[in-house]
């Protein structure tokens, strides 16, 4: 209720709180004349108004947890992604959504791919570079979310996705691929919330995939492997998936209602 009565109050130019920047008075203002004013931190600005975001929190817990000498998953990438790299086709250009400490992308780069990471933590993405240079290699990287990344329809050759659940990606991973690209995802499901060793406290319900989920998240693709294992140390769903080449069979496969699409994903599956 605070924060309504003060945006209507500064919207009505009946308060000028000498907290606001210049940025904020001369949109509100218009005048941009008033007593001397203030800046304050973004961060500061949204616990005052109540308008702190889910994405500043998720930033901060994650460079919490990258903030030590230590790589958290290690140096070596994802075992799924080096079984099957065989999968990528020479000279990609690759995008790594959530790319952590790089470990992955600095993998790839040293096969001879373009690779670019994106990732909310800074931490992290700085300790993607030190192991890129580490590794003799090279890679682009960003500190930014994949809401707010830009790039051009048709863009990535190939798109990783590594522990990183949500629906809303989905849509934008299918912009970013282009036609007959590859796109390798991974994800913990909900049966490792079971081990008793598992600390889940950076991850909530969303961040989990149900059993076989990650079959049917994108059916306008072919997949060409599918991994779910039920006996391990690690309760994981990994898939291989490729676009289709030509925009009018994709919208084909979408709507298509036709019970093929689940025997021949059937075929592909394994739980090793």
């Amino acid at each position: 209720m605070f924060g309504i009565v003060l945006a209507l109050c500064i919207g009505m130019g009946l308060l000028m709180p000498s907290w606001v920047d210049e940025g904020v008075y001369a949109q509100i203002g218009g005048g941009g004349v008033g007593p001397e004013k203030r800046p304050i931190p973004a961060s500061r600005f949204s616990e005052l108004t109540g308008t702190k975001n889910r994405e500043s929190s998720a930033q901060e817990i994650w460079d919490k947890k990258y903030n030590n000498a230590s790589y958290v998953y290690g140096k070596g990438p994802a075992k799924f992604l080096e079984e099957n790299v065989a999968f990528i086709p020479a000279h990609s250009k690759i995008l790594d959504v959530g790319m952590g400490e790089g470990r992955n992308a600095v993998f790839l780069a040293q096969r001879g791919h373009k690779v670019t990471g994106i990732d909310i933590s800074a931490v992290a993405v700085q300790k993607a570079q030190q192991l890129a240079t580490e590794f003799g290699t090279r890679i682009k990287s960003e500190v930014i979310s994949y809401k707010n990344y830009q790039v051009k329809d048709g863009e990535y050759d190939v798109i990783i996705c590594f522990y990183f659940v949500d629906k809303e990606l989905n849509k934008k991973i299918m912009k970013w691929l282009r036609p007959g690209g590859i796109l390798i995802y991974e994800s913990y499901t909900t049966n490792q919330l079971k081990i008793a060793n598992f600390n889940p406290s950076n991850y909530g319900p969303q961040d989990f995939l149900g059993s076989q989920e990650l079959l049917f998240m994108f059916p306008s693709m072919s997949v060409l492997k599918y991994e779910e294992p039920l006996h391990k140390q690690d309760f994981l769903a990994s898939i291989i998936l490729k676009k289709s080449s030509s925009a009018s069979n994709a919208n084909a496969k979408d709507t298509s209602k036709d019970s093929n699409k689940d025997s021949n994903k059937k075929n592909i599956y394994s739980s090793k």
